[in-house]
């Protein structure tokens, strides 16, 4: 009896030096990771500096940063090895800790209204998060680092799973790898040939790559003359929060002080932002285009876009809020800024009809597609929902009749575990 006690002493003695030799792992990852996000604090400095503005605000942060990250991983040097459950655990940290640290040049600037630890927490929370809410009521008193900063806080939050993926995935077992990456990016699972840290480094580059696109075409608008209010500050601006969905806008007004060109512009990235990356990687890097058209979710995708505008178009032009180009320019660019969750606006469309209204906010239900940078619920479970109910229906009528789901052509994933 007293053996079995101590057998029992000694299992328990193991199973907490196992659990304590994983924490150490996650927080040298966490570490790890707070160290090379301090290298983001570098951007808005070099703004500041090229704007004559004071750099302290990013520099102090981006040293706390790297400090902070520094001591972690040193202090837990050696113990590299995590499972899923610890990487369920470096998200979570991640999370919440970057945006802890993105709030701080918000409160060393000294702009009133981030003085309250509140507000700034809530600003860089939102930013990190792409939610795209603001406590700011006068956004262009805001320095041009500090915007920028802000905008900046959107793209690096949009492709977390990305950052994640090259930083995490080669320190996980293989289960952990696959964990994480459902941790950090909802929807069903798709296959991919190649070894999940070869995919997340083509998709930062997919990322990367199409905000450059987008900063370019912005660009040349305002270069051409074309749309006289467009800056190349502006267009960077933009082009931080429109691929990662996120909104956030360095004007007042967002993109109603810009031209239509500007306008017509930024629909097609929000339509990309709003599409998954598994999706744009088939059909860009690895040059199957017809990827995009077999996919079920996509499909649903183009058709709720296409159906919403047109029925907010009808109906705007009927109450006469808008008339010809101009109409169907705000009907679209509003519905596809709704769908896709980025919060951009070139009306008011609280002083549209009640049609327009459920429309919009039916909008915000249904979302956009499964590993995109929108938020929402994701379009791919209201079809799978859809085919669950026609199977239902069918087999209401003829019971022994076999009626797999399928996804794309693919046994669909139970939606439980959606």
């Amino acid at each position: 009896m007293l053996h079995a006690a101590y057998t029992r002493g000694d299992e328990q003695m193991s199973r907490n030096l196992v659990i304590a030799v994983r924490v150490a792992g996650a927080l040298n990852l966490i570490g790890a990771l707070v160290k090379w996000y301090s290298l983001a604090f570098l951007f808005p400095t070099a703004i500041a500096i090229v704007y004559g503005e004071s750099p302290w605000p990013f520099v102090v942060p981006g040293l706390a940063a790297g400090l902070l990250g520094f001591g972690i991983e040193r202090a837990t040097s050696g113990k590299e090895g995590i499972g899923a459950r610890e990487g369920f655990l470096v998200v979570t940290v991640v999370w919440l800790l970057v945006p802890a640290l993105g709030a701080l040049p918000y409160l060393l600037s000294g702009e009133p209204q981030l003085r309250n630890p509140a507000n700034a927490l809530f600003e860089s929370m939102s930013g990190f998060t792409t939610t795209g809410s603001s406590v700011l009521t006068d956004i262009p008193a805001l320095s041009n680092s500090l915007l920028m900063w802000r905008q900046f806080t959107q793209w690096v939050g949009g492709m977390g799973i990305v950052v994640l993926g090259l930083a995490v995935l080669p320190r996980l077992r293989v289960g952990g790898r696959r964990a994480l990456f459902h941790a950090e990016s909802p929807g069903p699972d798709t296959a991919l040939t190649e070894s999940m840290l070869t995919v997340a480094r083509r998709f930062l580059g997919l990322y990367v790559g199409i905000t450059v696109a987008l900063v370019a075409v912005l660009a040349l608008l305002g270069w051409t003359r074309l749309d006289r209010e467009m800056t190349f500050f502006d267009a960077v601006a933009h082009g931080f929060s429109t691929i990662p969905t996120g909104g956030f806008s360095p004007r007042a007004r967002s993109i109603e002080e810009f031209g239509a060109a500007t306008q017509w512009a930024i629909i097609p990235f929000m339509i990309l932002g709003g599409t998954s990356f598994v999706l744009l990687y088939l059909a860009i890097i690895r040059q199957r285009p017809r990827a995009l058209a077999h996919d079920d979710e996509f499909r649903a995708y183009g058709f709720v876009l296409s159906a919403a505008s047109v029925i907010v178009l009808v109906d705007i032009a009927g109450a006469g809020v808008a008339e010809g180009e101009l109409a169907v320019r705000q009907a679209v660019f509003n519905t596809v800024s709704v769908f896709t969750t980025t919060g951009f606006a070139n009306a008011d469309f609280n002083e549209w009809t009640a049609l327009t209204a459920f429309v919009l906010v039916g909008g915000m239900i249904l979302s956009a597609s499964a590993g995109s940078t929108a938020g929402g619920i994701k379009l791919v479970r209201h079809v799978l929902i859809a085919k669950t109910l026609r199977r239902e229906l069918v087999q209401t009528v003829h019971p022994e009749l076999v009626v797999p789901i399928r996804l794309s052509g693919s046994p669909g994933r139970s939606i439980v575990t959606l």
